[in-house]
Formats: structure tokens, C-alpha cells, sequence
């Protein structure tokens, strides 16, 4: 089941927008964890501001993208 989970994440998820966000937005050493993760067909436009965590950074703690709205 696990191995189908990677598979699942590896052809759903866009490694080139993922990396892009994660390295505006993070120093080298958090980025490299990958905490958000940026699926297909989404736009990423007008980004500002600044991002927190109150835990530690892991992989896909935060999800974004057309699979977690329902399309």
C-alpha cells in the first residue's frame, strides 16, 4: 500500500512548482523537506508574504492543488 502512495504522489504532484515555491519561501535546509506540495493545473501568481511553522517541516504537510478540492 505504501508503494502505491509513492507512485500516487510521484505522478500527481509538480515537482517543478513544488521546488520554485518551497525555495522562495524557505531557507535551503527547510526547503530540501519539501513541506508544501503543488499538484498539476495550479497557477501560482501573485506570491507574497511570508509562511510559518509552528512544527517541524516534513514532506506534504501542506497540499495544494486541484486534487484536495475535489476536481
Amino acid at each position: 500500500m505504501k508503494i502505491k502512495k509513492i507512485l500516487g504522489l510521484l505522478r500527481k504532484v509538480d515537482w517543478v512548482k513544488t521546488l520554485y515555491f518551497n525555495l522562495k519561501y524557505f531557507p535551503l535546509k527547510v526547503a530540501v523537506r519539501l513541506p508544501f506540495l503543488i499538484y498539476h493545473r495550479t497557477d501560482l501568481y501573485k506570491m507574497g508574504g511570508k509562511i510559518t511553522f509552528n512544527t517541524t517541516p516534513k514532506l506534504g504537510l501542506v497540499k495544494i492543488g486541484p486534487h484536495f478540492l475535489g476536481t
